[in-house]
Formats: structure tokens, sequence, C-alpha cells
């Protein structure tokens, strides 16, 4: 999987290099000094490269989960055992000309200092939202895809992850749900150890005043 990876992205920039060789080329005067006769493949080509890489609504969406915010997490491992509270803080930024959300979050949980860090888009050709997560509790990279409701309120991720134990793949699903700009919950649903769904966290996020 990692090798054919690196081959999409290695065919993506080779892509990208002979797109921008031909435009140049495009706009090159011959030796008679007639200028060149327009070249709308390439034109169509730049137009949608264009349209795909414009930030929009959808985009716009996550400037809802910008600022400081604080949040209180519950969690618990079995449907069976008691939730684990625990609080943290939650910073959230977007970047690269508001394509995508950025966030960092800190705060204790099952004993230990946590510390993750995570990035929200919208990827206009997938047409859906894309996520990644790291944190300090392991060394994998989470990916997921999702969907918003009609009114841009409720983001739902769902992918996949490997069972430390089992180390078999695992579904997963995040839920956001966006009260306000000042307020926003995700919810995440998991695995129990008898492999039913069942929701495994609550974060409940305020902004700082």
């Amino acid at each position: 999987m990692r090798t054919k990876s690196l081959a999409l992205v290695a065919a993506g920039i080779l892509e990208g290099v002979c797109l921008i060789g031909t435009v140049a080329r495009s706009q090159d005067k011959p030796a008679d000094g007639k200028p060149a006769a327009p070249a709308g493949a390439d034109a169509a080509a730049m137009q949608s490269m264009m349209e795909a890489a414009a930030p929009g609504a959808h985009h716009k969406i996550l400037d809802s989960m910008t600022g400081r915010f604080k949040y209180t997490n519950k969690f618990k491992m079995d449907p069976s055992q008691d939730w684990v509270t625990s609080d943290g803080m939650y910073e959230g930024n977007m970047c690269l000309g508001g394509r995508y959300l950025t966030y960092t979050v800190k705060g204790p949980m099952m004993g230990m200092d946590f510390e993750g860090m995570g990035c929200i888009g919208y990827d206009n050709l997938l047409q859906k939202y894309v996520s990644g997560w790291i944190d300090n509790m392991g060394t994998s990279l989470l990916r997921a895809e999702g969907t918003a409701s009609a009114d841009g309120k409720t983001i739902t991720f769902e992918g996949e992850m490997l069972d430390p134990m089992t180390k078999k793949p695992a579904k997963y699903k995040n839920v956001y749900e966006i009260k306000s700009a000042d307020e926003f919950t995700m919810r995440m649903v998991a695995p129990s150890p008898d492999g039913k769904m069942f929701e495994c966290m609550v974060i409940e996020f305020k902004k700082e005043k």
C-alpha cells in the first residue's frame, strides 16, 4: 500500500510538471514572431486544477472549530464501564488559504499526559470531507472520510484502524456536531471487545472567552 501511495504521488508530481511545461510552451512565440495557436486542452486542464484547488462553502464550515477551546472528555473502553472524565485544551486554525483546519489537543487521559494533532479538509475531487489524526498514545495515522448534513452542522467521518490486540482492521466513526461558533461536540463510535459498535467517547468543546 505504501509503495502504491508513493507511486501515485510521483505520478501526480510528474503530471503537474508536464502540465506546467505544456502551458509554458503554448505561450512561446514561434520563430516567425506570430502568436502561437490557443491550446484549448491546456486551458481546460488548468481550469480543472483551479476548481479542484479552490476553497468553498464546505471549507468555510470548518471556521466554527477555530480558536482556543476548553474540552471535557468522557471515555470508556467497554460499554459496561463507567465513563472516565478528563479536561484539556484544544486550539484550531485554518491554514493554506482556508483549505484545511489544523488543530492540537492537550490534557490528561488514562493517567497520562495526552497530546494529539489533527487535520480536516474537504476534498473537491472526492466530494467528501477528509481527516487525519496522530497522537502520543500510538504510532498510527488515522485517516477517515466524511459527509455533512444538509445544514452543514453535522459531519460524520468513517474510517478503519488496526486493533492493537488482534492487529486486524476495525471500523470506527467520528461525528462532529457544530452547535455554534463557540461550541461543538465530537462523538466516537468503535468496536467493543465483543465486536459490537458502541459510543466510546464524547468530547464537549467550549470556546474560551
